[in-house]
Formats: C-alpha cells, structure tokens, sequence
C-alpha cells in the first residue's frame, strides 16, 4: 500500500494516495515513512491540521529534524527548481519551527509553480506573521479555488479565527 501511495502522490493522486497510506499505517502503525508520506499527502490536500499533526508525531520539536527536512528539500529545490510541490513542503517545514516569512516565500512560488493549494498554509503563515490582512486574501482566495472539501471547511474557521 506505501509503494502504491508513492505513485499516486507523484501523479497527483492525493485521494488515492491518501486512501492507500492510511491503509498502510492500519497493517504498520509504527511506519515512520508511512507516516511521512501521510503527513505530506495531508499538506498537498491542504489538510493543514491534520498534516501538522502528522508530522509533530513524527519530529515532535525537534529542530535538527525539521533541520534536516529543510535541507534535504532545499537539495531538492535546487535539484528541480520547477518542483512547487517540494516548495511547499518546504514551507510546511519551516512553518513548524514558525519561521513565517521563510514559510510564506517557499509558499508563494509553490502557489507560482501551480500548487494553488498552498494558498491556505500561505494563509496561515501570514496569521502567523500577524498579517491579517493577507492572511484573509488568501484564505478567501482559496475558498472561491476549493470551496469543498476538509480545506474548505478548515478555511472558513481560518476565516471565522481572523474575523471575517
């Protein structure tokens, strides 16, 4: 089922991605890379919750892990500059050590590269560098983008959060 999960997250298959890697987490709980493949299919989908759980399972707090991510998809980056999805796990990354600005620059070109899901995790690195104001763009620019789904639902309480 983890192999499986790989090739439909590399198609961007998330559903089914999804669908097979919590299957393989069912038949081995204790996979760390199936929990990793988890995480990231949850942030792809913009299950910005559900991701950040995920992945704090699996580092907690630990900097030189979220580090050591950083850096592996930094190597990435620079390998395939064209590849928004490693921008935005990298942004994810930087996220969890709540470095907002970082966050929202890798955010920003995977949303350039055509990831137009990492509006919301944008949305959330600008409520974290208390921008308000951006924060509500995006998020609302997301919603007329995604308006269904377990993103839509975390967006408009992201909304309802900002005061809007």
């Amino acid at each position: 089922h983890y192999h499986l999960a790989s090739v439909h997250l590399a198609q961007g298959e998330l559903d089914q991605a999804l669908r097979r890697v919590t299957r393989a987490l069912e038949l081995a709980p204790e996979s760390r890379d199936a929990l990793e493949l988890r995480a990231q299919t949850h942030a792809l989908r913009a299950d910005v919750k559900r991701a950040t759980e995920d992945l704090e399972q699996l580092h907690g707090k630990k900097a030189s892990e979220l580090n050591q991510e950083i850096q592996q998809l930094g190597r990435q980056i620079q390998a395939a500059p064209q590849d928004a999805s490693a921008r935005l796990l990298r942004g994810v990354y930087f996220q969890l050590k709540r470095h907002y600005e970082n966050a929202a620059l890798d955010f920003t070109a995977a949303i350039d590269g055509g990831q137009r899901r990492a509006l919301l995790w944008r949305a959330h690195a600008f409520r974290g560098a208390e921008d308000r104001g951006r924060a509500l763009t995006d998020v609302r620019l997301f919603l007329q983008e995604f308006p269904q789904g377990p993103a839509a639902q975390e967006a408009r309480e992201l909304l309802k959060e900002l005061g809007s």
